[in-house]
């Protein structure tokens, strides 16, 4: 069980060395974005609509159900890009081979 899971390990660095050998930059999720926020401040995509006529949108039911299309608002949270070093790729493949290489030698059991 440790060999095969220290194998696994080092297959998996290895493929994310590589991934981040092709990747420029990761563009993050605005759900995910307001989770990683710094401030701890969530913010929503969803405008309140202005229309106080109709009560439906205020209703706490409704804010937590589901957001209707007309209540989507064009301009999202702001978008968070991960860039990455370009150098970050060869240390990340190469751990990834000596662990692979390692969970290689280990004693079956």
């Amino acid at each position: 069980m440790h060999r095969t899971t220290t194998i696994a390990l080092g297959i998996f660095l290895i493929f994310f060395g590589v991934q981040l050998n092709v990747v420029e930059r990761y563009t993050m999720t605005p759900r995910t974005a307001n989770f990683l926020s710094a401030d701890g401040v969530v913010a929503t995509a969803i405008e309140r609509p202005t229309d106080a006529a109709n009560s439906t949108y205020n209703s706490t039911y409704y804010q937590t159900s589901y957001q209707a299309p007309a209540a989507v608002s064009t301009v999202s949270p702001a978008s968070r890009e991960i860039r990455p070093p370009r150098w970050l790729c060869w240390p990340v493949l190469f751990l990834g081979a000596v662990i692979l290489i390692n969970g290689a030698t280990l004693r079956r059991d």
